[in-house]
């Protein structure tokens, strides 16, 4: 089972400063207690061409044929997120002590269930969607409870 916390700030509007408010607030307390509990922060993406910017890179099984899919990791930091307005951005957190190329070495992760395979690996996902929707997965829901208590 998958436990899921989702925040928004979808049509909330600070009238003192006439401008629709983001959820970067809530983002920033939260990455930084995550990285403060000993994670490391992968933000991925999935693409048909290849990236030298990323850390690790690992074929994604897909029902197409002809065009590969990788999926992309790039190690991110809490501060990457300051500031800054994020359109859409997938996050998974690994202990300090995991090598990627360790965690997924002998893992063949699938394009339809991809966010399942990842939980069942990593500790937490984290899913950021236009600067108005967070939403925090784990397998554990302790983790979930935690890492939103103050």
């Amino acid at each position: 089972m998958y436990y899921f916390y989702e925040m928004s700030t979808l049509n909330h509007y600070d009238w003192s400063k006439k401008e629709y408010k983001t959820i970067e607030h809530h983002i920033l307390p939260i990455l930084k207690k995550i990285e403060n509990m000993g994670y490391v922060m992968y933000a991925y993406f999935i693409s048909h061409r290849k990236n030298e910017d990323s850390v690790f890179a690992l074929k994604l099984k897909t029902d197409y044929i002809v065009r590969k899919k990788y999926i992309y990791f790039i190690e991110t930091f809490p501060k990457d997120y300051k500031n800054t307005i994020t359109a859409h951005e997938n996050i998974i957190l690994l202990k300090r002590d995991s090598e990627l190329k360790d965690v997924f070495g002998s893992i063949q992760l699938e394009e339809k269930t991809l966010i399942k395979n990842l939980l069942d690996i990593a500790s937490f996902h984290i899913e950021i969607t236009d600067s108005e929707i967070l939403r925090i997965g784990s397998k554990h829901k302790e983790n979930i409870a935690f890492l939103l208590n103050e």
